[in-house]
């Protein structure tokens, strides 16, 4: 066969380096060399690497042309069943495709894997390329479900063909990250994409295109993730590498442009925006097809740019051009044409033209393939078969909002009836989220979606129906809504405040809750103990990666392991696939533990009532941009009420937090009273907590970090006492939880043990590496109680544990390679507490020094009922992942450290968890989920109530405090009374609430 070896050993590393205008040359060149000795297959197959040359240079028009030439070629020389034959109508498959003819491309995608399924083998990798090709058309059509299909096809044959280090696999893995990104699973996108950045590092280099893709496919699910520094780094680095290999006019370099102004707009960079913005739509411009896909997507975030800086004009006509290029590319039915008419209907909404909302509203539901009728916009569209997830939420949500905004223009109940029901429509989509989200950071950010859309929205539609409630009464309110149900379809409550409390608690603890309802789950579906045991090995092997990767990427660049780095990467992302699999296996083949784990049903108010006691309300908080709720649940009534928020109100929070130092008594005076105002007095002032002793506080947002004990019910002077003070510790008992439907929850749970098997386990690991390990420093107590007696020492006076750990001279203990300061009291705190136990004739463990060590802590915690960490804890603001309790390091491994995420994977059987250190309770505030800090994991992982604190603590106080709790529990009170007895006791001595209000109550 006649060949021109140096020339075609050219064409190949020059579209292997991507130099495609390069490789043009010489494929010009010799292709008539091919034809004149008429060698027919590399004639042809060479005509098929021109045609592809071209379009990967986007020369778009000349590749269509010439790829529409070579085809009649190919057919002529050597018929349509042949290999060069389908590469031809792939590549014109590829020219459509970049053009936007989605129809067209699949066409001749489909006629390309026709003809390679019959003359190539099985698993054949130019097969694979069609079902990757067809699933990058079914991508852009948003039939996500189809191309995730193909998509998998192609990964199976690739591997089987080309082994893991290939181009087409790091494609797969890149399109997979697409998919998930496009279906709003932007944790599971960035696990595909960093595979797939791995492949192309090691064999395509940092400076290629598709190296670039991959870069800047990170930046928007970082983006997604609201992690904007990571979502600009990469962005910008995809950025420089295409600025460097394409030239400043290349359309790539367009869509890094619009990638970067959409992040300037989210950080309020306008005018970096504005800039970034222009140039992407510059270039794009000066392509020679009409319109470009891409192009679209610009003027929407133009649009959303002018909007933010109050140009509405502006911001209508980039809607009207986003519009025009979406009906020319795609038509009425695409999910980019529903973002175009959406669009739309936000403009109409914040010009309170309800009327125009509603209409491109429903336009937008069409354009995603839902079946909604044109005449009637109140019916509800059936949640099924549609494009575009995320796209679809938006839209309901605005649409709900629409319909509000009539009711409030025209008072017609209806509308408002219509309002409630989109918001209902839109909670049913999220409920199909939950059961596809499988990574927590998705999970995190629907949950943001749920808390600030539904709920945020939903509650002061809701408050109107109240209203609507109470000026018309009972009777006429649940006509109307009898006949809205039956005339329309709707499922709306018969009263507001059963709707409010519904969409609050689908706004709180909603992961924690699906997370302990799959370890109910997993322990009473009776699967098999060899999958249970997988499932555990491998969520254990996950963790420990997870934490290995976090690690390592905290450092500072220069100074991380690469190689290493990249193997945990690897070694997480498969193991991450073997457990998504397996938990996919056990949701099909064992349905009763499917339909155990998403039984996710949130309480109703009649149940929480049904479990309080007469002197119990619980309160449960909704922030709001605009409004504060207040939902109070007796056991005999249920009221709520909506106040206006004050400006600044988590500036206010702070303010009211930083008053607890010790120099901001005048302060603390007047923010504890002025919040107790907003937060409490108007709920007693309706006589809602009138014979009320007890509260169950379900926080939201900022309110997790106030100790409501510390409150004051008055207002005083500066020169009051502290033990005169009216703190609201006097007049109730007081605990917190995530939800109520995870406190009603622990109400029914069984008792893991018998109480006659009460027990204790105590933790200290002191922190003094001068201290020789010793046997007496791992003690039963229960086995002589006279030890203790030898073990007392004298403890001598000090400081705040945060400005003795600064202070020179210190003694300090090392665990993985930082330096601790002593805790003194500590080893006292576990040592009473352990006591105490023990002289009522419980079995009593306590661990100190060098024996209370992290493998330790982890082997026999779920052994004890009541559990008591004294130790420090690192809390780490930037890496939340990183915050941890600090034990005695490991003999073995040196390890020390407890994450996070170790506490989820505890078999815990535990009543109580006591975790007497710094800010235990303190983490990122997740909207929609709560506070994401060490007392979360412990609730998980079984432990029925957590004590944990908001403050960094005192060391003596600390020990006092848990000394009396544990006196006052062991007399049989239950937890939050016995440590509302130890607070008082503190306060009554006068001691400012810094050294004990800190301590708070999370749990049954």
């Amino acid at each position: 066969m006649f060949s021109i070896p140096n020339e075609e050993e050219q064409v190949e590393v020059l579209m292997k380096e991507g130099k495609y205008s390069d490789a043009i040359i010489v494929l010009e060149q010799i292709l008539p060399q091919f034809k004149a000795n008429e060698a027919w297959e590399a004639y042809v197959k060479h005509l098929n690497l021109y045609s592809q040359s071209l379009w990967r240079d986007r020369q778009l028009d000349k590749a269509l042309k010439e790829s529409e030439k070579i085809l009649t070629v190919c057919i002529s020389l050597l018929g349509e069943q042949h290999p060069e034959t389908a590469q031809c109508y792939n590549n014109l498959g590829a020219c459509q495709f970049i053009l936007g003819n989605l129809k067209q491309a699949i066409n001749y995608y489909e006629q390309s894997l026709a003809i390679r399924l019959v003359v190539l083998e099985k698993n054949h990798y130019d097969t694979g390329v069609n079902y990757n090709n067809l699933g990058l058309c079914y991508n852009n059509f948003g039939d996500f479900k189809k191309a995730i299909a193909f998509t998998e096809q192609a990964l199976i044959i690739f591997l089987q063909a080309l082994g893991e280090m290939h181009p087409y696999i790091a494609g797969c893995y890149s399109n997979l990250g697409i998919l998930y990104e496009e279906q709003g699973n932007h944790a599971k996108a960035i696990a595909y994409f960093q595979k797939s950045l791995i492949i192309k590092l090691n064999i395509l280099g940092e400076q290629h295109p598709d190296t670039a893709l991959t870069y800047n496919n990170l930046g928007a699910s970082y983006n997604s993730l609201r992690k904007y520094k990571n979502a600009i780094y990469f962005t910008q680095k995809a950025l420089n590498i295409r600025l460097k290999i394409l030239g400043k006019d290349h359309t790539d370099l367009g869509f890094s442009c619009n990638n970067l102004g959409l992040l300037y707009i989210i950080t309020g960079n306008y005018k970096q925006a504005f800039n970034y913005l222009q140039q992407a739509i510059s270039i794009y411009s000066a392509q020679p097809e009409s319109f470009h896909p891409k192009t679209s997507s610009i003027y929407i975030n133009l649009a959303d740019c002018y909007q933010r800086q109050g140009n509405e004009e502006q911001a209508l006509a980039c809607y009207k051009q986003a519009l025009e290029i979406d009906l020319a590319i795609y038509g009425e039915q695409n999910y980019s044409t529903a973002v175009s008419y959406l669009g739309f209907a936000v403009y109409y909404q914040r010009n309170c033209q309800a009327n125009l909302a509603l209409q491109y509203s429903q336009k937008a539901l069409q354009a995603l393939a839902l079946i909604t009728p044109d005449f009637d916009e109140y019916l509800l569209p059936e949640i099924k078969d549609y494009n575009g997830i995320l796209e679809l939420l938006d839209i309901l949500v605005y649409k709900a909002t629409a319909f509000f905004l009539k009711y409030q223009q025209t008072l017609n109940p209806k509308n408002l009836a219509a309002s409630l029901a989109f918001f209902q429509c839109a909670d049913q989509l999220i409920d199909q989220f939950r059961h596809s989200f499988k990574f927590e950071g998705s999970k995190l950010i629907l949950a943001e979606k749920s808390k600030q859309f539904l709920c945020d929205k939903g509650l002061e539609t809701v408050w109107s129906a109240e209203q609507y409630f109470q000026s018309n009464g009972q009777d006429i309110y649940q006509k109307n809504v009898v006949s809205y149900n039956q005339l329309l379809n709707y499922r709306l409550l018969d009263t507001p405040i059963e709707k409010a409390f519904y969409l609050s608690e689908k706004s709180k603890g909603m992961l924690l809750f699906a997370g302990m309802k799959d370890v109910e789950a997993r322990g009473n579906s009776q699967l098999p103990l060899e999958l249970k045991e997988q499932e555990y090995w491998l969520r254990i092997d996950l963790t420990n990666l997870e934490q290995n990767i976090i690690e390592e990427e905290s450092k500072h660049k220069d100074n991380q392991d690469k190689d290493m780095l990249t193997g945990w990467q690897n070694s997480y992302f498969d193991c991450k696939v073997k457990y998504d699999a397996l938990i996919e296996q056990l949701e099909i083949k064992y349905p009763h533990y499917y339909h155990l784990k998403y039984d996710l049903k949130v309480a109703d108010i009649s149940q929480i009532q049904s479990k309080l006691s007469p002197q119990t309300a619980m309160i449960s908080y909704v922030v709001s941009d605009k409004y504060l709720y207040s939902i109070v649940i007796t056991s005999q009534s249920a009221n709520w009420l909506q106040q206006n928020i004050p400006d600044d109100f988590e500036g206010l929070v702070d303010d009211l937090l930083f008053s607890f130092e010790p120099f901001g008594k005048e302060d603390y005076i007047t923010y504890a009273h002025n919040m107790y105002r907003i937060l409490l007095q108007p709920l007693e002032q309706n006589g809602w907590l009138e014979g009320i002793g007890r509260l169950v506080i379900i926080p939201d947002g900022i309110l997790s970090r106030i100790p409501f004990e510390a409150l004051l019910t008055q207002s005083t002077s500066a020169a009051t006492p502290y033990n005169q003070l009216n703190y609201l510790l006097h007049q109730y008992v007081i605990s917190y939880h995530y939800s109520a439907t995870l406190w009603l929850g622990q109400q029914t749970m069984d008792a893991h043990l018998p109480e006659s098997e009460t027990s204790f386990l105590g933790f200290a690991p002191v922190y003094n590496d001068n201290i020789q390990p010793a046997k007496e420093h791992d003690i039963d107590l229960s086995l002589d109680v006279e030890l203790l007696a030898n073990l007392d020492i004298e403890l001598e006076e000090v400081s705040r544990r945060t400005r003795y750990a600064e202070s020179e001279g210190v003694t300090r203990g090392k665990v993985e390679g930082k330096e601790y300061a002593e805790l003194h009291y500590t080893e006292k705190e576990v040592q009473q507490a352990g006591r105490a136990f023990a002289e009522k004739g419980h079995a009593s463990r306590v661990l100190l020094h060098q024996s209370a060590t992290l493998d330790a802590f982890k082997q026999l915690a779920g052994r004890y009922r009541y559990l008591l960490i004294a130790a420090h804890a690192d809390m780490d603001d930037e890496h939340p992942e990183q915050t941890g309790i600090i034990f005695s390091p490991n003999e073995e491994d040196g390890r020390g450290i407890f994450y996070m995420g170790d506490a989820y994977n505890l078999p815990l059987q535990a009543e109580l968890v006591v975790l007497s250190c710094c800010e235990s309770g303190l983490g990122k505030i997740n909207k929609g989920e709560g506070t994401m800090a060490l007392n979360r994991g412990f609730l998980y992982a079984g432990a029925k109530n957590v004590i944990f604190t908001l403050f960094k603590v005192y060391d003596r106080e600390s020990c006092e405090l848990t000394t009396v709790f544990f006196q006052q529990l062991l007399s049989g009170l239950t937890c939050a009374e016995a440590l509302h007895s130890a607070k008082l006791q503190l306060a009554e001595r006068g001691l400012m609430p810094l050294k004990w209000a800190g301590y708070v109550l999370v749990g049954k």
